[in-house]
């Protein structure tokens, strides 16, 4: 949306994405078929995006990447900095293969769950980026001794993007497999499974579960990410416990 394209883009997915030598699979191996990208965010399909990341330059994504936090510092304090992640750079991205696992999330991207969050908040508001502050200050016998400057916010996505991008996740959380949503809460939300490289002893490669969710999809107040450190699949490990805060959040 931030470069005009059409979010009526479809593809067709077979259950993988070929590059050179290189395969993508799909985690359905038959393939979805035909996918709008409202059905290709709800079904993660990872051919789709490769697909349409093809059409985009290098530089356009990782600008929009940079636009939305990843790659750079959150200040939580004075003296406590969270990470900033890596970001692959140009000259990598030249690479198709390395721009194919860009797309969907994996390759040389790492982020934390802060930084995750903070993209959920500018996706559920305005396409802003919030200010992150840990401690807001300190008082000693009722006295304030210290006191933390305001952050600024920070301009991410426009506002159309952010609306459209919440009515992806709102599909998402929608769907009767989601394991995320507790009774009588709405919400948008997207789960999320990353390979480590790393296997067991077994041969089975241990993953990174992730699920991040805003609530309630009407008028958000809530963002919350959820990251089950090779724990496996998002739904089956992160969405259960987004489900029970959210539900706790709601239930005060």
């Amino acid at each position: 949306m931030e470069a005009g394209v059409s979010t009526e883009y479809s593809y067709t997915c077979t259950g993988k994405y070929s590059i050179e030598e290189l395969n993508f699979h799909c985690h359905n191996r038959l393939g979805h078929g035909q996918l709008n990208m409202l059905q290709a965010f709800g079904k993660s399909c990872n051919p789709y995006f490769i697909a349409l990341g093809q059409t985009f330059s290098g530089k356009e994504l990782l600008g929009t990447a940079k636009a939305l936090g990843f790659g750079t510092e959150t200040v939580l304090t004075s003296n406590m900095i969270g990470s900033s992640g890596t970001l692959p750079t140009l000259q990598q991205l030249k690479l198709p293969a390395e721009q194919a696992n860009f797309s969907f999330g994996q390759g040389v991207l790492t982020a934390t769950p802060l930084q995750i969050t903070r993209m959920t908040c500018a996706i559920a508001g305005n396409g802003t980026l919030p200010a992150v502050r840990l401690v807001r200050g300190v008082t000693e016998n009722g006295r304030t001794v210290l006191r933390e400057e305001t952050g600024l916010s920070e301009t991410g996505i426009s506002a159309d993007t952010a609306q459209f991008l919440r009515r992806l996740m709102c599909y998402t959380a929608a769907d009767e497999d989601f394991q995320g949503m507790p009774a009588h809460v709405s919400m948008g939300a997207k789960t999320s499974t990353a390979q480590t490289g790393r296997v067991d002893e077994s041969g089975d490669e241990y993953c990174h579960g992730w699920v991040t969710a805003f609530f309630p999809a009407d008028c958000p107040q809530y963002a919350v990410t959820v990251l089950a450190e090779d724990g496996g699949y998002g739904n089956q490990t992160a969405a259960p416990v987004l489900r029970q805060i959210a539900a706790a959040i709601m239930g005060l």
